[in-house]
């Protein structure tokens, strides 16, 4: 059953926390039961300061406007945003099975039965970002794709999210996922995802992305010579399927055409046999089931929590920063930055 939507009325007071899900550099997350309808809830807190200090207003408004659009069982549903004097407040559905990263660390790799679940439901997932929200999603990776209660992906953290019809030229991402185009700034459009849905492939079958390495700038520099090895036992469809993905040229990769781009992808031999009316419906059986024992069952989000941050900064802390001077230090000045949430 899905989470009802709160009381359109609902404000932060109708909020009761009940534990702390994970923590980050710009705040935390919740569980929270709403009082009016008991229902459960992950509630984001995002520290207004920080988010101006760290220049991630703009990528928060267009997370939260962006998934408020969002009408897929693939994508985390965002029901409710609070913006308070100090902080902002996301109101997510809580997606208990924890991120596809923790099972993936549990066991090491995936089948390539396994690994190919998950890839057709990412697919999906990609292609309502692509072709019904009009946006590159520029953030896959294993640690921001969750499991529901049935082991379903659910595709979160749209931060970097962006809705555009052309090229753009922004220097974002986690390293190991980033493609050639972004880490050149010669521009980059929705076969991005593509790129990184490829990398994603190649960490579920082997347990490492293909360019891995400790140091960023190494990693940067394996990505643009484009070298892949593959170990024994990954399927040849499945190689084939990871090289189309992962070619250099943004315009010749699998996926890249814009207006058969998702249509292009699902019909690689890497998923012969697929069903795509029963995966877009949810109807294949997953291939991990979380046992969730209850709506607050926090055991496979464990590791999230382990790191709490500090969340309090105040304007004087702005102050000190010298990166900060033209940010306004009052609290009209910076609320008025946050007049774009919907």
């Amino acid at each position: 059953m899905a989470t009802p939507a709160p009381p359109s009325d609902s404000t932060l007071e109708s909020y009761q926390v009940i534990q702390l899900i994970a923590a980050g550099s710009f705040g935390k997350v919740n569980l929270v039961r709403n009082t009016a309808n008991n229902a459960i809830y992950a509630m984001k807190s995002l520290n207004k300061i920080k988010l101006i200090m760290m220049n991630q207003v703009t990528n928060t408004q267009n997370e939260a406007n962006l998934l408020k659009q969002a009408i897929s069982p693939f994508i985390v549903k965002l029901y409710q945003t609070l913006i308070t004097s100090t902080h902002v407040h996301l109101v997510f559905e809580f997606v208990p099975g924890g991120e596809l990263f923790y099972h993936l660390r549990k066991f090491g790799k995936f089948t390539n039965e396994v690994a190919r679940f998950y890839i057709a439901e990412l697919v999906v997932a990609l292609g309502n970002c692509h072709d019904k929200l009009g946006c590159i999603y520029r953030d896959l990776k294993p640690e921001n794709v969750l499991l529901d209660k049935k082991g379903h992906v659910k595709l979160s953290d749209f931060g970097f999210a962006k809705q555009t019809q052309n090229l753009t030229f922004t220097l974002l991402g986690t390293p190991e996922y980033l493609s050639p185009e972004v880490i050149k700034c010669i521009g980059h459009n929705k076969s991005t995802d593509w790129w990184s849905l490829g990398i994603l492939t190649y960490e579920l079958l082997c347990g490492v992305p293909p360019f891995y390495d400790d140091d960023a700038q190494a990693v940067c520099k394996k990505i643009l010579v484009g070298k892949i090895a593959f170990p024994k036992g990954i399927e040849p469809n499945a190689v084939d399927f990871i090289l189309k993905l992962l070619q250099q040229d943004k315009d010749k990769r699998l996926g890249s055409n814009v207006l058969t781009g998702t249509k292009d992808i699902k019909g690689h031999p890497f998923f012969t046999g697929v069903n795509w009316g029963y995966i877009e419906k949810k109807l294949v059986k997953p291939p991990i089931v979380p046992v969730v024992k209850n709506d607050q069952d926090l055991e496979f989000w464990a590791d999230a929590a382990e790191e709490l941050v500090d969340d309090e900064v105040e304007i004087q802390d702005m102050k000190d920063a010298g990166e900060c001077a033209d940010i306004p230090t009052t609290e009209a000045g910076i609320n008025k930055l946050f007049e774009g949430f919907m």
